[in-house]
């Protein structure tokens, strides 16, 4: 039951776990707090089978809980996911399992430069993998909320993973089942629950030429990882043109973000015909914030990715906030931009004028939407309403806007922006099936 008044804390500390070689964490979300990156909050410390145990875990989720709410500093002070709720209390009986990512091992075959030893530093699990989510399989979510990632390190490196991937994809039957992978091996497991649309791939590339490529990923290899997304991308789940569980992504760094990198990625999009793939541009997690030149150059890839014809392109939850601050600081200098690309986007935005949206998603990314945003805070958009799925949520207001059931849409003709980056396509390929005129959908930029 929930407590009887509004505290502070976030769905990851209630509902999630991850699973590190060494430890398990609350979150994988990171923030910047007085100039200083925070985040990945551990929740223990695991040096072997016995440490594994559920009382461990809810005690230290009570402690943080209790720590976040005492007004004293803490290893979440500041984090934007925090928010105040009426949320359940955390103990045994209550304790329900929204989230598992298994990133148990840090054995990794790149080396990529904006990551850090935490991911590649070749750790392999302190504790039994198959029995740590067998005991967690009994605190597993009652509703068809669970979501499932595999990661690291890279996920096809574990021990057995074509076994476990299989076996608890099927035994917890999760409505999103998310694997970050290199694609530098080539996984059958990977391959069948894609052809069943069972799981998602996500893929970063990070460059367009082999020399950059080996220069941002610390291996050769770019042909290679082009001709296995491919071939998975033959054996994935397609509607409506789209191949929504395959997704490109490229993180963003000073070096790898010219004309000459971008153009090139492009073209290999287009040989390797992945255009009906989603695509997502983030950024490095180091940086605090985006400069001017990498926001201009990522706006330009986005709109150079939608002229090939791409429908699904989106910011990641690292680069999207940053972009929003980046792109509101952008557009209110537009004198300042030389970009024949951005001069046309903006120009083209000021025609709309005013426009009532609908914001599909009450979550973090709604709730924050309005923050630093150059769109709303010019009035271009003004949220008529929000539509969410979560039954919950339908009738309580968020920024003063009552949230509605997503069959609202259907009643009216408002433009739709999609507010999550986790599940934008998703959601946007349940637009595309609800028999939704897909013009409806603006870019994630105005996110």
């Amino acid at each position: 039951m929930p407590n009887s008044e509004k505290k502070i804390s976030c769905e990851a500390l209630h509902h999630s776990i991850y699973l590190a070689p060494n430890e398990f964490r609350h979150c994988c979300k990171r923030f910047f707090y007085k100039g200083k990156m925070k985040g990945d909050v551990k929740i223990l410390d695991i040096n072997n089978d016995q440490d594994v145990t559920i009382e461990n875990i809810i005690e230290s989720k009570k402690q943080l809980y209790n720590k976040i709410n005492s007004g004293k500093e803490n290893e979440c002070t500041g984090c934007p996911y925090l928010h105040k709720k009426k949320w359940p209390k955390i103990n045994k009986k209550n304790f329900n399992l929204k989230q598992i990512s298994v990133e148990s091992t840090s054995v990794c075959s790149m080396k990529c430069t904006y990551c850090s030893d935490m991911y590649f530093g070749g750790l392999k699990p302190n504790y039994n993998v198959s029995k740590t989510l067998d005991l967690l399989l009994e605190y597993k979510s009652e509703g068809n909320d669970f979501e499932f990632s595999w990661a690291g390190g890279e996920p096809t490196l574990l021990k057995n993973f074509e076994e476990l991937f299989q076996k608890y994809s099927t035994s917890f039957k999760p409505r999103k089942n998310m694997v970050f992978s290199n694609s530098l091996k080539y996984s059958k497991a990977i391959e069948l629950y894609l052809s069943k649309n069972l799981a998602t791939l996500t893929t970063s590339i990070d460059a367009g030429t082999p020399g950059m490529f080996k220069k941002i990923r610390g291996v050769k290899g770019i042909s290679k990882v082009f001709m296995n997304i491919k071939k998975y991308s033959s054996f994935a789940y397609k509607k409506n043109g789209l191949c929504r569980n395959i997704i490109i992504k490229y993180i963003v760094t000073d070096e790898n973000i010219s004309k000459q990198e971008i153009d090139t990625f492009i073209e290999n999009i287009k040989s390797y015909k992945l255009e009906h793939c989603s695509f997502q541009i983030s950024s490095n997690f180091f940086d605090e914030k985006l400069t001017e030149f990498q926001i201009e150059k990522m706006l330009e890839f986005f709109v150079k990715l939608k002229s090939i014809g791409v429908q699904m392109v989106y910011f990641d939850y690292h680069s999207s906030p940053r972009m929003r601050i980046g792109i509101n600081k952008l557009f209110q200098s537009i004198n300042k931009i030389k970009s024949p690309i951005l001069i046309k986007l903006y120009n083209r935005i000021l025609k709309q004028g005013t426009k009532d949206v609908i914001i599909w998603g009450a979550g973090d990314t709604g709730r924050l939407i309005k923050n630093n945003n150059f769109f709303f805070n010019k009035k271009i958009f003004n949220i008529k309403n929000y539509v969410d799925k979560n039954s919950l949520l339908i009738g309580e207001f968020l920024n003063g806007v009552e949230i509605k059931d997503i069959s609202f849409i259907k009643e009216n003709n408002y433009p739709i922006i999609v507010a999550s980056s986790a599940f934008y396509d998703e959601i946007y390929s349940e637009i595309l099936e609800r028999e939704i005129n897909p013009d409806r959908i603006l870019d994630q930029i105005y996110c």
